[in-house]
């Protein structure tokens, strides 16, 4: 895959081709490439030649074409429907840092961001939640083994994640320049979620995108 065959080893139950890519490909290709059922190098090449034409020619020549026709109303319609749009030409959404990258068109590249970020946000706060709930769910289970001692776990797993949501979204309120998220964790979170995100404009535009 993107990463390589060593990454893609791993990463092939989840990090998949879109099915718009895959339909308007030159050759067929193997469901099984790079798994324990596939005994074919040959599918696993085939694979990895795919992702380099996805990365070398069709994300770039559709960033081409998205930045030629950025008018108002494209403008307006990419803030709704950026996702929608790369998944029509076979582009999955951890490919819209590469994509941005070959985006010349300032305002989309800020819009493309912006979605980034929703999603690092979305994706991360429910990781929170998730920790925090099992280890809520370990702390009842130790302390106590009766059953009717648990019938108010419910309200409690809802205050928690309630206390999470509220601490993280203060995260994204706060300053840019004085806040150890914007400067150092969203990058992070960023460079987890999406496939070679950032270049050397987005100083500048990680500043913007939190006033905007």
């Amino acid at each position: 895959a993107e990463e390589g065959a060593h990454a893609a080893k791993r990463t092939f139950l989840y990090k998949l081709f879109r099915p718009e890519f895959v339909k308007t490909y030159c050759k067929p290709l193997s469901s099984d490439a790079f798994s324990q059922f596939s005994k074919s190098e040959e599918d696993n090449q085939e694979i990895i030649e795919a992702s380099e034409y996805l990365l070398r020619t069709v994300i770039p020549e559709y960033a081409a074409k998205l930045s030629a026709i950025m008018d108002d109303k494209n403008i307006q319609d990419a803030k709704t429907r950026i996702t929608e749009m790369i998944h029509r030409n076979g582009i999955n959404c951890r490919f819209l840092g590469f994509l941005r990258r070959h985006v010349t068109s300032s305002p989309l590249r800020q819009i493309i961001l912006t979605e980034m970020c929703a999603r690092s946000f979305k994706n991360h706060l429910k990781k929170e939640m998730r920790d925090a709930d099992n280890n809520a769910m370990k702390s009842l289970s130790a302390s106590t083994n009766d059953d009717s001692a648990r019938i108010g776990r419910q309200p409690l797993l809802e205050n928690n994640d309630r206390h999470i949501f509220l601490i993280y979204f203060n995260k994204i309120l706060s300053q840019p320049g004085k806040s150890n998220f914007w400067n150092r964790k969203l990058r992070e979170q960023l460079r987890q979620f999406f496939f070679k995100p950032f270049d050397d404009e987005d100083d500048q535009e990680m500043q913007d995108i939190k006033h905007n």
